[in-house]
């Protein structure tokens, strides 16, 4: 049996109490900021976690955001936590793509291509530490694209003159003439974001720990035997 519904009944639902309108209302007034906690975290843990190997480099990455990343938690929210300090914090990483942070660094100014805000603030003292950050990945980002390598491989080396047509038809971030990719300089071109990183951490950081707790059930299981 079809039930008509009503859609004068639906819109009467208050869903936004006036606790969650002043929430909205201080979110829409506050100015969008430029956050670098995260990417100082990133880069510092790299430094620390030198010569160990790719999967604990990314776990302890990770370890280091979750202990001291600083929090908000502002009056009237109900769950703690944030991607941010900020109330509007645009976050980023130079690992990922340090030529471009490094040019807005420059000219002053921090483009949000997927917002509604045309840019983003940021205090000199960031914006200082910011640009550090930015120049360090230039320096240590990986000199040669396996990525370009396997495609020339695979398809020779005529395949660039379509892939680089500069229409941005078929390249890509992942693809790219001139690369600007930091460290994921040799990852695939699908995904991204500072989100995809965290994803990363724990994803490698997990395999780690399943892989060794195999190594060790094979391990007794040996001498078992």
């Amino acid at each position: 049996m079809s039930v008509k519904v009503d859609p004068n009944a639906i819109r009467s639902v208050q869903v936004l109490t006036p606790r969650l309108q002043k929430l909205k209302a201080e979110w829409e007034a506050a100015e969008p900021q430029v956050y670098v906690d995260d990417t100082l975290l990133f880069t510092e843990s790299w430094k620390e976690t030198e010569g160990l190997p790719t999967d604990i480099r990314w776990a302890k990455a990770l370890e280091k955001r979750l202990l001291e990343c600083p929090l908000l938690l502002r009056e009237g929210e109900l769950l703690a936590g944030s991607l941010t300090k900020f109330i509007r914090g645009n976050g980023t990483l130079c690992a990922m793509k340090p030529k471009e942070i490094l040019k807005m660094c420059e000219r002053g100014k921090f483009d949000r291509k997927t917002s509604d805000t045309d840019s983003t603030n940021i205090t000199d003292e960031d914006m200082a530490a910011l640009k550090a950050d930015a120049e360090y990945w230039i320096e240590h980002m990986p000199k040669v694209s396996t990525v370009n390598k396997a495609y020339e491989y695979d398809m020779g080396s005529d395949v660039f003159d379509l892939l680089f047509d500069h229409a941005m038809v078929f390249e890509g971030r992942g693809v790219r003439e001139v690369m600007d990719r930091g460290l994921f300089q040799n990852y695939s071109a699908y995904g991204g974001g500072v989100a995809q990183v965290s994803a990363k951490c724990i994803k490698n950081g997990l395999y780690y720990v399943i892989d060794l707790c195999k190594k060790v059930f094979v391990s007794m299981w040996a001498v078992s035997i």
